[in-house]
């Protein structure tokens, strides 16, 4: 893993099946044939449903967000930032907006000790979370 993201622990990005499973990308079981799978498969899609919900939100708040950013990647990530800052500070304000989402604590679980390979820490996640 690199310096900004030593291990799973330190965030995971959630995709669809469209994308391969990596050490810090998630995707969801092609074939959930155990309940672990099934039940990690469904909080996967529930957490994409959140974060979309999120931008969809952000993108009703801030225009510039609405479109295809036309700027270079790093002037895009600066924008985004302030974006996420001013949304918060009018969450902080209680300023009007839409659907207030509830942020889900994440649960307590055991260490992952093993390969930094998408398919074995997404095996364990299912293992430690979803019984």
């Amino acid at each position: 893993m690199d310096a900004m993201n030593r291990s799973w622990t330190d965030g995971i990005l959630i995709a669809d099946s469209g994308y391969a499973c990596s050490r810090v990308m998630m995707t969801p079981y092609r074939v959930a044939d155990t309940q672990q799978k099934i039940n990690f498969n469904r909080a996967h899609s529930r957490t994409r449903v959140a974060v979309e919900m999120a931008f969809g939100r952000w993108k009703r708040r801030f225009g510039i967000l609405h479109g295809e950013l036309r700027l270079k990647p790093a002037k895009a990530s600066k924008v985004t930032v302030a974006c996420a800052v001013l949304h918060n500070l009018a969450i902080d304000l209680k300023e009007p907006d839409v659907d207030d989402v509830v942020p889900v604590a994440p649960q307590p679980g055991e260490d992952y000790r093993g390969q930094e390979q998408g398919q074995a820490i997404r095996d364990h996640i299912a293992r430690a979370y979803f019984n």
